[in-house]
């Protein structure tokens, strides 16, 4: 009888503190007092159903919630943000790992002003972190286990290389106004910067 898996969230309220710097080793947890999990076996049209459910108890109430899914890791990763009445923002990262089914947290961030996540882009255990009002990029590689931020200016877009993990790049706008042309930057993990290619370009690919 063949098994069908299926991932099942739910978010449930409490927050969980880590402030992150501009390069620092990466901080996971699976701390069972963060994140609940129940496994479920039911059976639908003669099929044996799993379903794992997860609480997630730090992130209940968020203004914004968001997904990317890295497909050559098999790795789903999952962000929240919500801002407090002191108007610090709170944003949660996890990391959902589809082959043993398991759900962790990567970060948390702690901001002064009402700067949010505003997007996550994944792919080959590199997941990029851009921000509202906020001109730095952070990086997160799970093969070298660390992270690390630089600002580059607004980012308009990420491209990463079907061929070799490491070649990444993105679009920014940098800081000028009206502009129809966008700075291009690679990637250089093993330094941890981003490496200016030219500041006139219009759209760029691998």
């Amino acid at each position: 009888m063949s098994k069908t898996n299926y991932l099942m969230t739910s978010l449930l309220l409490l927050l969980f503190y880590y402030i992150i710097t501009e390069e620092s080793e990466i901080d996971i947890s699976n701390d069972t007092r963060y994140l609940k999990s129940q496994k479920v076996t039911q059976t639908y049209q003669g099929k044996n159903i799993q379903a794992y459910m997860y609480d997630l108890t730090v992130s209940e109430r968020g203004q914004e919630f968001r997904t990317c899914q890295d497909l050559k890791k098999n790795k789903i990763y999952i962000s929240t943000s919500k801002i407090d009445g002191n108007g610090r923002t709170y944003s949660i990262i996890y990391f959902v790992d589809l082959h043993n089914h398991s759900f962790h947290i990567i970060h948390s961030f702690i901001n002064g002003t009402h700067t949010m996540l505003r997007n996550i882009y994944c792919s080959s255990g590199i997941l990029i972190i851009t921000l509202t009002d906020n001109k730095s990029v952070y990086v997160i590689n799970h093969k070298n286990n660390d992270t690390f931020n630089v600002e580059v200016g607004k980012v308009v877009d990420v491209l990463f290389s079907e061929n070799y993990y490491k070649d990444v790049a993105i679009l920014a706008a940098g800081n000028r106004i009206n502009q129809s042309t966008y700075i291009l930057y690679v990637l250089d993990m093993s330094k941890h910067r981003w490496l200016m290619i030219s500041e006139d370009v219009i759209m760029a690919h691998w």
